[in-house]
């Protein structure tokens, strides 16, 4: 949004047909959608970019569970990463707003680049200085420990950093069910409904033999997220999150 020369962007009222949004270089459009309106976000995602001059246009789009204004619908980017908390994708099917095509390319200035820089470095130092991760089944064992000691430590962040770059989100999945902060029936469970004994078949190395390259969203350092292909395999896909 940025890029485009603003800082956000605010939808107000609701189209009587299908629309997706456009801008490039400070110029907004509201453009029809009909020939999307049902498909996918994967499909919706190529056919925009290849409308809107390539792979430099960003698209964030809804699929059918949006349109139809499912309460668990998510909005899709980057082929295949989801802002889904709290039904956001049924917020842009209610204004019939298919996706958000982003095509600029300004420059974001900082106010104080040598600041800037120097935050930046010491950034990517920390995130270099991690600890040493122990095997994915046992990460679902500290979860249950830190459930069931009555303290807790306060933490550097090491061991988070050294979590995400070795499994990515995927090795906070049972840690975060011990903790209560995992989306088992939609937050009323608990790890009495997703036990480790389930967590053992979803250890967290088995997401990560399979990935040949990291993925960052922007700008981070540490690229916690991966492209996994299996053999097989219709196409390459995104390693799985938490």
């Amino acid at each position: 949004i940025k890029r485009c020369g603003y800082d956000g962007i605010f939808f107000t009222g609701v189209s009587p047909e299908p629309v997706y949004f456009y801008m490039d270089k400070g110029r907004p459009e509201l453009r029809d959608a009909a020939h999307v309106w049902g498909k996918d976000t994967l499909d919706t995602e190529r056919i925009l970019q290849a409308e809107s001059g390539g792979a430099s246009a960003h698209v964030a789009c809804i699929g059918p569970a949006g349109e139809k204004l499912s309460l668990i619908s998510g909005i899709a980017n980057d082929g295949g990463r989801m802002a889904a908390r709290a039904g956001l994708g049924a917020v842009m099917g209610s204004k019939r707003l298919k996706a958000v095509v982003l095509g600029g390319r300004g420059r974001i200035r900082a106010r104080r680049p040598a600041e800037m820089k120097r935050l930046s470095l010491a950034c990517n130092a920390a995130v270099r200085d991690q600890a040493e991760m122990i095997t994915g089944i046992m990460s679902a064992r500290v979860g249950t420990l830190m459930r069931i000691l009555p303290t807790q430590v306060a933490m550097d962040g090491k061991i988070y950093i050294g979590l995400l770059d070795k499994w990515g989100t995927a090795g906070m999945n049972q840690i975060a069910i011990e903790m209560g902060d995992s989306p088992v029936k939609n937050w009323k469970g608990s790890n009495e409904d997703f036990g480790t004994e389930k967590s053992d078949a979803l250890n967290p190395d088995v997401f990560s033999d399979c990935v040949f390259v990291k993925s960052h969203c922007y700008s981070c350092p540490l690229g916690c997220g991966g492209i996994c292909r299996r053999n097989g395999a219709a196409e390459d896909t995104h390693k799985p999150e938490y």
